[in-house]
């Protein structure tokens, strides 16, 4: 494929995509991920209150020390907890949810009906391998980030230019490494295939489809990215102004993650489905 025809197919996979977001069907598992993250944002900030403070107060002094729960220190740390905390909430929502929005964006593309309860059943079917899939692809994604940070160790430091450079850098490298395994869910849930037999797919659709792949990814990447790096740096600019608005920052954060997850969802799924047509 030419760079031509392949900057022509990756603008007719997300007008395709654009249509599939007319139906209310297919936003909502995402949504209901999102609220997921909303509901956890919420109980972070009020913690101190009913019915969240049983279970916030210790969790947060247990994994964070007992000066977090201390004003204004979780509001200045908020970005960075919320990040830690959302992971167990992926793991156990994202991997079913985003399998329904596969089954639900895949049914719309081969013009068949959308069923929510057919959506939930094939996701169910395979959400142990959906799982395992997210366990992979964290731990893989995770790596590709945190271990250049290990090296450039105080480089970036003291220079915001600088940490924005490498902060592009390792966004670049968290897109192909989302990208590599992009296919796997389609692959488990339309495929109805294994754990080794999605990841196999997956390698061979994004080796056959590199540049569609990468930019289908990169994009919703690129969305998600000023709003990340802010809220990445929100600890040392909030003496700078009233640290709640951090929690402002942080759901700003959840919507635009909200919308980038439905392109890059539609997009892949798009891909997957003309694939094996």
């Amino acid at each position: 494929m030419s760079f031509i025809e392949g900057i022509n197919r990756f603008f007719s996979i997300y007008i395709d995509v654009f249509k599939g977001l007319g139906r209310v069907k297919i936003l909502l598992p995402m949504f209901l991920y999102a609220l997921a993250q909303c509901i956890l944002l919420y109980a972070m900030v009020s913690f101190y209150k009913e019915p969240f403070d049983g279970l916030m107060v210790p969790l947060l002094s247990r994994l964070f020390g007992n000066e977090i729960t201390h004003y204004p220190a979780i509001f200045q740390a908020l970005a960075s907890i919320f990040g830690y905390l959302t992971l167990p909430v992926s793991f156990i929502l994202s991997s079913l949810l985003t399998g329904m929005a596969v089954f639900l964006f895949a049914s719309f593309f081969e013009d068949e009906g959308l069923s929510i309860s057919a959506a939930f059943k094939s996701a169910i079917s395979k959400y142990h391998i959906l799982l395992l899939l997210w366990i992979l692809e964290t731990a893989v994604i995770l790596a590709l980030i945190t271990i250049p940070s290990q090296f450039a160790g105080d480089f970036f430091q003291y220079s915001l230019k600088r940490q924005l450079v490498f902060r592009l850098m390792l966004a670049g490298l968290g897109a192909f490494g989302t990208a590599v395994f992009a296919y796997t869910t389609a692959s488990a849930v339309l495929g109805r295939t294994s754990f080794i037999k999605a990841i196999i797919s997956s390698l061979r659709i994004f080796k056959e489809n590199f540049f569609t792949t990468f930019f289908i990814v990169l994009v919703p990447v690129m969305i998600r990215f000023p709003i990340d790096f802010i809220n990445s740096k929100s600890a040392q600019y909030s003496g700078k102004f009233n640290p709640e608005f951090i929690a402002v920052l942080v759901l700003i954060g959840i919507i635009v993650s909200y919308i980038a997850n439905l392109f890059l969802v539609g997009g892949v799924t798009r891909v997957y489905v003309s694939e094996r047509s």
